[in-house]
C-alpha cells in the first residue's frame, strides 16, 4: 500500500527530531563533520587508502590473514595522520571488499563477490519458478543486498555471529527453493 510507504520518511523524521542516542548528530556527520571530535568519514577514508596500498603492494594473495593491523604503518600513504588519531580503530579497514582484497588478494574478492552474486541469482530465478518458496528467496535477497550494502562501511562478514547467522539464512533459503513443490 502507497500509504504505508509514507511511514518510513515520517518515522525518520520523528526520530531525527527526537534524537534517541544522538542519532541526529550522527546522520548529520555523513554531510557536514563535526570539527574536532572524530570524523567517521576521514577516518574510514584513511582506511580506504590504506587497504588500497596493501592490494597494489600485494595484489594475488594479499598480505595475509590478521595482518591488516599488525601492518597499518607500513602502508599508510602520506595523507594519513602518523600516529592516527586515537578514537580510530585499525584493526579492520572497516569495509569488507577492502578487507578480503587487502588480507587475502584480489582472487579471493572475486570469490566471495562471485557466491553473493550468484546467490543472488539463484534466489531471483526462484521467485518464479517456486512460487510457494517467493517469501522465502525475497528475503535471502533482502538479506544478500543488506549484506552487501552495509559491508563498504563495516566488516560484517569478518564477525562470527554476522557470518555465521548469514550463511544460515542463505542454507534455508536454498533449502526452501530447493524442496519438492506440493501439487
Amino acid at each position: 500500500k502507497r500509504a504505508l510507504i509514507l511511514i518510513v520518511p515520517a518515522l525518520a523524521a520523528v526520530i531525527l527530531i527526537t534524537n534517541p542516542l544522538n542519532l541526529r548528530e550522527r546522520a548529520l556527520s555523513l554531510i557536514q563533520p563535526q570539527q574536532g571530535v572524530l570524523d567517521s568519514t576521514a577516518h574510514r577514508r584513511a582506511l580506504r587508502a590504506v587497504g588500497w596500498e596493501m592490494v597494489k603492494a600485494h595484489p594475488l594473495l594479499g598480505i595475509g590473514p590478521e595482518q591488516v593491523p599488525k601492518q597499518f604503518y607500513a602502508y599508510a600513504p602520506p595523507s594519513v595522520p602518523n600516529p592516527v588519531p586515537s578514537e580510530w580503530s585499525t584493526q579492520h579497514l572497516h569495509n569488507v571488499y577492502y578487507q578480503y582484497a587487502a588480507e587475502r588478494g584480489l582472487p579471493a574478492l572475486a570469490a566471495i563477490l562471485w557466491f553473493l552474486l550468484k546467490a543472488l541469482y539463484d534466489f531471483y530465478q526462484a521467485r518464479r519458478a517456486n512460487p510457494d518458496a517467493r517469501w522465502v528467496a525475497e528475503g535471502a535477497i533482502a538479506c544478500i543486498l543488506g549484506i552487501m550494502v552495509a559491508g563498504y562501511g563495516e566488516v560484517n562478514l569478518g564477525d562470527s555471529e554476522v557470518l555465521g547467522m548469514f550463511l544460515s539464512i542463505l542454507a534455508c533459503a536454498y533449502a526452501a527453493i530447493k524442496a519438492p513443490q506440493e501439487s
